[in-house]
């Protein structure tokens, strides 16, 4: 048992390695990085915003930052990064440990390690974390837990463990509720299962588990009524739905491995034999509780593969019907249902390792690990991008953020185009940008409308003091055919310095890459 987990701890520290870099921060992807007198304007609890999810990284920024004096480097991985390793990996053995109970325990050992790196080191969580969602990372590694303590009737960890995920990610807790419900309905149309008791237990911790969360579901519920209409109509879920059928059965990430939302690579054949392996043992079945249980999650397996391609074919106009029903504009990315594979393939894997050539199993697990090393080699190379993709912030960006603290001026700023991931912002000094919030037009063009009487009136209004042309140090800005154009950056700065109510101030340190105007009014 030991061996086993210590093995599994191991491979996905390798895996996750990047993220022991103390000195260095994590941001990308939507993963942010924070100043401390940024976390200093945090309120402790957020108002109307982005579901709990403000709250915690509110009370973690302001703990970590202006109470225990530690740096965001530190901050962010201890109360975020470290935790869901740490949750993914005793989360998948606790629930996988229940899965395979029957078994003997030197076999349940080496079958919860392999389940455990399945469920923790595969291409869809590897993207969900490295793109920095650490909401929906987090409620991805709870999902296991949850299950399992449904099914050892622990109504109280059930409860627990629910509103934890309920918090981080409300969208992958009703997957998991759907999952356990599939589960038992299909374990126990054969005859194994005690579905009224499920029932009874389910709908009891449901009800708790809405109740803790209400601190924030009655606020909030009223602005996100109306939040995703027209989400789930016209060419959107056409737009979210880029896995295939065969990515989504494979248990492939259509972006994997560069993780550029919009660019699907093509389908990886190696990865055919994920879905081999999985199903292989279902030939195999035993006749019992044990048997039953596994052909649940074969079919579980399935729907989540057949949900999580969305409108694709075969039959995509299933996701269609689904999105008429209330509520369910809230996937309109269908890839959340990855969860229910991922999930389902953490016990078929293992289970058909062990069954498929029973006599070699050892042998044919070792096999397999090496078959998985091979998957995971860009992971293990070092070549995943956004969290794993550790970075000094800029000098010139830190000086930017001393020379802004000292102005103690707390006019907004205005990005142009828009605002990079190092730039410093406050609750009452705000990041704009301009592409986002004002317009989304070439940069003569905007020199226009601020040259214009109603331009500058804008930006009167909205009490803006500084306009910033900020230094793409990460390339994600400047872009031409997803490739760093510093043309365009100069293009702008060219068009800024044609407006007459704006005068370019010189910083030391800043002013070789970031260009800042003072405007005069």
């Amino acid at each position: 048992m030991k061996r086993s987990f210590f093995f599994s701890v191991l491979f996905i520290i390798i895996v996750y390695r990047p993220w022991f870099a103390f000195n260095r921060a994590l941001s990308g992807g939507d993963w942010p990085y924070v100043y401390r007198q940024s976390a200093e304007s945090f309120p402790l609890l957020a108002g109307k915003g982005y579901l709990w999810l403000d709250t915690y990284f509110n009370i973690a920024a302001k703990f970590g930052m202006q109470y225990f004096g530690l740096s965001w480097e530190l901050t962010e991985k201890i109360f975020w990064f470290f935790p869901f390793l740490l949750i993914v990996l005793v989360s998948s053995w606790y629930f996988l440990n229940e899965v395979f109970l029957s078994e003997r325990r030197d076999i349940r050992a080496v079958l919860c390690g392999i389940g455990s790196i399945v469920y923790s080191t595969n291409s869809y969580i590897l993207m969900i974390a490295g793109g920095g969602q650490m909401g929906v990372a987090m409620g991805y590694a709870l999902a296991p837990a949850v299950i399992g303590a449904l099914r050892r009737r622990s109504s109280v960890v059930s409860v627990g463990l629910s509103a934890l995920q309920l918090m981080f990610d409300p969208r992958l807790f009703i997957i998991t509720i759907i999952g356990y419900t599939g589960i038992e309905v299909i374990y126990s149309s054969v005859g194994h299962g005690q579905l009224k008791r499920s029932a009874t237990l389910l709908l009891i911790v449901v009800f708790f588990t809405v109740l803790l969360n209400a601190f924030w579901i009655v606020p909030n519920f009223f602005d996100y009524r109306g939040m995703y209409e027209g989400a789930t109509q016209g060419d959107t879920l056409s737009y979210f739905s880029f896995a295939t059928f065969s990515n989504s059965l494979a248990l492939l990430h259509p972006n994997w491995p560069e993780n550029i939302f919009g660019k699907v690579g093509f389908m990886r054949p190696e990865y055919i034999f994920v879905a081999v392996v999985a199903y292989s043992g279902i030939a195999l079945l035993r006749k019992g509780r044990h048997g039953a249980l596994i052909a649940a999650f074969a079919a579980i397996a399935l729907a989540g593969a057949f949900l999580s391609k969305g409108v694709q074919d075969p039959a995509g106009s299933i996701y269609r019907f689904l999105a008429k029903i209330p509520g369910f504009m809230v996937f309109r990315d269908p890839t959340k249902f990855y969860l229910l594979t991922a999930l389902s393939y953490s016990v078929l894997i293992p289970y058909s390792v062990s069954n498929v050539f029973r006599k070699i199993w050892p042998v044919t697990a070792i096999l397999f690990l090496f078959f998985w090393s091979v998957l995971s080699f860009p992971a293990l190379r070092g070549d995943l991008g956004g969290t794993f993709a550790p970075k000094l912030v800029p000098a010139s960006y830190t000086r930017l953020y001393d020379w802004l603290v000292a102005r103690r001026n707390a006019s907004h700023i205005l990005w142009i185009p828009k605002h990079q991931r190092f730039g410093y912002a406050t609750l009452t000094q705000k990041a704009i940008s301009s592409q986002d919030e004002i317009a989304d037009v070439s940069p003569n063009e905007f020199a226009d409308i601020l040259n214009s009487a109603e331009g500058k009136k804008m930006i009167t209004e909205r009490g803006i003091g500084l306009f910033i042309i900020p230094a793409d140090s990460e390339k994600e800005i400047f872009l031409t055919d997803r490739s760093y154009d510093d043309a365009k950056r100069k293009a702008w700065i060219s068009a800024i310095d044609t407006v007459n109510w704006v005068e370019k101030i010189t910083i030391p340190g800043v002013a070789d890459s970031i260009t800042v105007y003072n405007v005069v009014y």
